[in-house]
């Protein structure tokens, strides 16, 4: 669950009633605000038609506030990117595996 979601339903539960948008709105500024932005990842964002674009943005995972970004990345930067991404996630999912069937055979 997200911190926005989270704040969502504190407002909802101590008020008694739907969230305004000028009490969020405050709310919000002091989450970002305090926010140390200690959990972040870089994701590549699409446009209003859906078309992934070019920019990488580092987000916080708490607050959602774009900390970084990289402007008009070349795609087979992204695409290594991702291999790389899939390549080690393969072998962690391999290392679990063989790890389960040790366990298993015990």
């Amino acid at each position: 669950m997200t911190e926005r979601t989270k704040l969502e339903q504190e407002f909802m539960r101590r008020q008694r009633q739907p969230l305004t948008m000028a009490n969020f709105i405050v709310a919000w500024g002091r989450l970002v605000e305090n926010c140390k932005h200690e959990k972040a990842h870089w994701i590549q964002e699409m446009d209003s038609e859906g078309n992934l674009r070019n920019d990488l943005v580092k987000r916080c995972y708490l607050c959602g506030v774009n900390i970084d970004e990289l402007n008009d990345v070349e795609k087979a930067f992204t695409e290594k990117l991702l291999k790389d991404f899939d390549d080690a996630c393969e072998a962690k999912k391999a290392l679990l595996i063989q790890s389960q069937e040790g366990k298993d055979k015990q």
